[in-house]
């Protein structure tokens, strides 16, 4: 038998722990991760000395904080504009009960001038049939104890409810009319989800003492209607889960709000930085869960909607500029 060669690690300082963007995104952009002192968590870098006179602002939030395949993020772009350093908390796959965990990024985050809070995604929440500790987008699952990623749970209840549908629903041109009935368990499995995801981001922005701005960071509108073919059309686009009703409670927890919702420049073409070429992201490389290939960007929000983010915090955060 062949032995597969191992695939070669790139970049050169990668070390175990940092987020697996670090390896499949490298042809694409460097993310000069850095571990934050005090805990086993990377971030995107490069490191910066914070302030002590507590002239900076921090951004918590998931992968588009992050700023996946973008050599510059809406984090940076705003600290440009406003003249005060910035400082990116985004994490891959977070939740609001993610950051309620680290008491090291709340002190930090209580430090400075003002916090932007990103509006996250619902899968990154536990309910009954998933176990969430973490508050990342996967979790053990409450049967057996494997770890899953939080849309099989979903997936699975949406297929066992399909098989019990009467035969005739799977054929034309009844099929398309299934992602119309709600399914009982799956809505209560939602509630649950959704539930504590109000719950959780009430708490987060009780825990942090500066002023927040809330921004809802999307192609979509906060608004939408979950359908019942599939995990993708029940779920929707990023923040996944997340509705309007939802937001409203928040935002209420919040002392500002922006809605950044805009989709200019995707689909986004990924290119090889060291050849030009296209370059080939590989799901795998980041997560063993995750699966696919592919050559463009389009989940993550693109570097022109990150402009368009940038633009329109700067609007509200510039009345929060400490006196100088």
């Amino acid at each position: 038998m062949l032995k597969v060669p191992e695939k070669e690690i790139y970049p050169p300082y990668y070390q175990e722990g940092m987020p697996g963007y670090v390896l499949r995104d490298w042809k694409v952009v460097d993310y000069k991760c850095y571990k934050l002192a005090n805990t086993e968590l990377w971030f995107r870098g490069p490191e910066q000395d914070i302030p002590t006179n507590g002239e900076y602002f921090s951004v918590i939030g998931a992968a588009q904080t992050f700023g996946c395949f973008c050599k510059e993020t809406y984090v940076d772009m705003l600290s440009a504009q406003l003249q005060l350093p910035g400082v990116n908390f985004g994490y891959p796959g977070a939740g609001p009960s993610f950051f309620l965990k680290q008491p090291e990024i709340l002190s930090r985050v209580n430090s400075g001038s003002f916090c932007v809070v990103q509006v996250m995604s619902g899968r990154s929440i536990g309910n009954s049939l998933i176990d969430n500790p973490h508050g990342i987008g996967y979790g053990n699952r409450r049967s057996d104890g494997k770890l899953v990623r939080t849309e099989s749970v979903f997936e699975d209840q949406l297929a066992e409810a399909h098989e019990r549908l009467p035969a005739f629903w799977n054929r034309p041109p009844f099929r398309r009319l299934t992602k119309f009935i709600p399914i009982p368990r799956v809505r209560r499995l939602m509630a649950e989800s959704r539930q504590q995801w109000v719950r959780d981001y009430e708490a987060l922005l009780g825990q942090i003492r500066v002023p927040t701005v809330l921004v809802w960071f999307s192609e979509r509108s906060p608004a939408y209607v979950p359908r019942y073919d599939s995990r993708k059309s029940l779920f929707g686009p990023f923040p996944q889960m997340v509705n309007q009703p939802m937001l409203t409670q928040v935002k209420r927890a919040a002392d500002y709000f922006v809605d950044a919702t805009t989709d200019r420049g995707l689909p986004q073409p990924l290119v090889d930085r060291f050849t030009g070429e296209t370059a080939m992201i590989d799901l795998s490389d980041d997560n063993p869960l995750y699966t696919g290939r592919f050559t463009e960007n389009t989940y993550y929000p693109s570097p022109e909607m990150h402009e368009d983010a940038a633009a329109a915090l700067a609007t509200q955060c510039i009345k929060l500029l400490p006196q100088r």
